[in-house]
């Protein structure tokens, strides 16, 4: 064999050596990647057997579910009546949980330094034992409360829930409870808006009041203390708004009563010339027997007439006597029957809420 021939073996030898190493190579590169692109198994911890994963619960009304920090192992998940006494057509409500036992005081301190809260507002903590929702005025410091909650209307007498005046409230509320760091759950909702708009409609229809006057003639002094002791005999009990409110045998309120600008009586009482007059105010979606607030105001009425002097009359000035009476009982019997008819049942919760500020 020649020199050339030998040398070409070897050049060939070599090339196939290499050839083969390169493949190796390739084929370790290869496993190695296949292996690391394919799914590891998640990693499976003990605890998931041994129920000490914090449970969910649900909101009654509510689609999304909020974790439970407060159950400890052995708990078992509970169910928050968070629509418990809240009627859906006429309030709505916001929810805070706190991750520890709400304290009494530093509650009530900072809800009382709440601004901007919308008509009449309930608040109520939720009982762990009982599995209800009570009036923060029960609150029972031998009970553990996790869970707040605040009500109000969808309408009042400044007006309409409005989307504008829900985001108001919510940046107040949010403020509330990040001072006392506590998760805040609200849901805004179109169907709030547009059922407040109709609601408020329906109230400005029949939201009326009954004025029944006492006016004295001009040359006539009246003392206001005289007036106020006699009141005071018929068991007319004096707030402190500064005016008379009447209550039946049932505790139930029947009208207000002061001079005919409704001033507060401590402010006139000293000075016999300030007293031109007397008013009744019968607030007649508030009450729940209307005919009965009219009648006792109208014999309340006569009866300062008979012994002050004076006359009474409409707000128009215009005498009123019992045939006019009637047909006023009559009158508002039928918008307490509207109310009804709709859903609100006249003197209840729900209607101080819709009539008041």
């Amino acid at each position: 064999m020649t020199s050339l021939q030998i040398y070409l073996i070897i050049m060939g030898v070599v090339l196939v050596i290499v050839f083969l190493f390169i493949g190796r190579v390739q084929a370790y590169r290869y496993k190695k990647t296949i292996i690391n692109d394919e799914p590891k198994a998640a990693p499976v911890s003990s605890r998931s057997f041994e129920g000490d994963d914090e449970p969910l619960i649900r909101l009654a009304g509510h689609e999304r579910e909020t974790q439970a920090s407060h159950l400890k192992k052995g708990d078992t998940p509970i169910s928050l009546k968070q629509v418990e006494e809240v009627n859906s057509k006429f309030e709505w409500s916001v929810l805070f949980s706190a991750e520890e036992d709400l304290q009494y005081r530093p509650l009530v301190q900072a809800i009382q330094s709440i601004k901007g809260l919308y008509g009449s507002v309930n608040w109520q903590v939720y009982e762990t034992d009982s599995e209800s929702w009570v009036d923060l005025e029960k609150f029972d410091s031998s009970q553990t409360y996790r869970y707040l909650r605040v009500i109000m209307p969808v309408s009042s007498r400044s007006g309409p829930l409005t989307e504008t005046r829900w985001q108001e409230v919510i940046a107040s509320l949010t403020l509330f409870a990040t001072g006392l760091h506590l998760t805040i759950r609200s849901h805004r909702e179109k169907e709030l808006f547009e059922r407040a708009k109709t609601i408020e409609e329906f109230c400005a229809k029949v939201d009326i009041m009954i004025g029944l006057n006492i006016l004295f003639g001009e040359k006539t002094t009246v003392s206001m203390s005289g007036v106020k002791n006699f009141l005071l005999e018929k068991g007319l009990s004096l707030e402190d708004d500064g005016l008379f409110h009447a209550f039946n045998a049932s505790s139930q309120a029947l009208y207000t009563l002061g001079d005919k600008d409704l001033k507060p009586i401590l402010d006139i009482e000293t000075d016999p010339n300030l007293l031109k007059g007397l008013t009744f105010i019968i607030d007649v979606p508030q009450i729940r027997d209307v005919a009965e607030a009219i009648t006792d105001a109208f014999t309340c009425a006569n009866e300062l007439v008979a012994n002050f002097g004076g006359i009474v009359v409409d707000d128009n000035l215009k005498p009123l006597g019992i045939k006019q009476i009637e047909r006023i009982k009559k009158q508002m019997d039928k918008i307490h029957l509207e109310m009804n008819e709709f859903g609100i049942t006249p003197g209840e919760a729900v209607a101080k809420k819709l009539f008041s500020m």
